[in-house]
Parts: structure tokens; sequence; C-alpha cells
């Protein structure tokens, strides 16, 4: 009898405060689906954003194959960023060709 009393007495104090803060369960619900609407297009803004990166607006992407030395002067010849650019970074899949085959092709290379 002690637990219904308390789980009542918490339901009153929840209907309470709404009462209280002229606020109703509806519009709080609402409120929150607002927040998490503006959450999800922040998130798709920022997906999009990174997407056009990685799509040649910006960047380069090359597909070299040899040796260490004929990939060397293969990146050498391409004339990609070097260390005069403190914001560069160059990514590299090693694999056979068939095996990058999947990567090549997302880059457009």
């Amino acid at each position: 009898m002690r637990q219904l009393d308390t789980a009542l007495g918490g339901q009153v104090a929840v209907v309470e405060d709404y009462a209280a803060q002229g606020v109703t369960p509806e519009a709080e619900l609402q409120a929150v689906m607002q927040r998490k609407t503006e959450q999800v297009a922040r998130v798709q803004a920022a997906w999009d954003e990174l997407a056009a990166l990685l799509q040649g607006k910006a960047g380069q992407a090359r597909y070299c194959q040899g040796s260490g030395a004929a990939i060397h002067s293969q990146l050498t010849k391409a004339n990609v960023p070097g260390p005069e650019n403190v914001l560069s970074a160059l990514v590299g899949w090693i694999g056979e060709p068939e095996r990058v085959k999947v990567l090549r092709e997302v880059f457009g290379v």
C-alpha cells in the first residue's frame, strides 16, 4: 500500500509541476521534437559538407602503383602538396590492384 501511495504521490507531483509551469506535456514534447529536428539539420549539414570535401571540391586523389621508388616518382611528378602546406595530409591504401578497386571507384581515380 505504501508503494502505491508513493507512486501516486509522484504522479500528482508531476501533474502539479506542469500546472505550476503553465506547460502541458504536449508542449514540452513539441519543444523536444523541435530541438531534435534542429540537431538533425546541423548533423546533416556537417555530413553534406564532409561529403562535398570528399568528392573533389577540395583536395586531390591519385592512384599510384609500382615499387616504393616508382610511387615516389609518381607523387613527385604529380605536384602533390608538400611540407610547405602545413594543413596537408597524405592517406595511402596499399594492396593488390583488384583489392583497392572499390577505393578507386569511390574516389574517382
